[in-house]
């Protein structure tokens, strides 16, 4: 069963018991991952995929994804197996030390990265 909207059920659970993937924004997977906390329901998240995980330096929401990450880290510890990808996160290394994570990089890429400036 999917994960969508921004409704819950009678009792304001919005995610039920039988989500098995929810793929969301940085602000819903917090509040997801709360839930789960707050109703002793940790057991049911096993892994968190972040993808453009170099979010965490955006002045507007990088804030809520390290809150994110440090209760993942620190609440949870090594039951939940966290994969965070980014094609421009300098300091990666410095991320995986902090997360305690095995790093994995690659220079493939199916698409040049291009900057330009305007």
């Amino acid at each position: 069963k999917a994960f969508h909207g921004d409704g819950g059920d009678s009792t304001g659970n919005i995610l039920s018991e039988d989500v098995e993937v929810a793929v969301c924004t940085i602000e819903r997977a917090n509040i997801l991952l709360t839930q789960l906390l707050d109703e002793g329901r940790e057991d049911q998240l096993k892994m968190v995929v972040i993808d453009e995980i170099h979010m965490l330096a955006d002045a507007q929401r990088g804030f809520l994804l390290e809150v994110m990450l440090s209760k993942i880290k620190y609440l949870l510890n090594d039951s939940v197996q966290v994969v965070g990808m980014s094609a421009t996160l300098p300091n990666i290394a410095d991320l995986a030390g902090w997360l305690g994570a095995a790093l994995y990089t690659t220079q493939y890429r199916p698409v040049d990265l291009e900057v330009k400036v305007c």
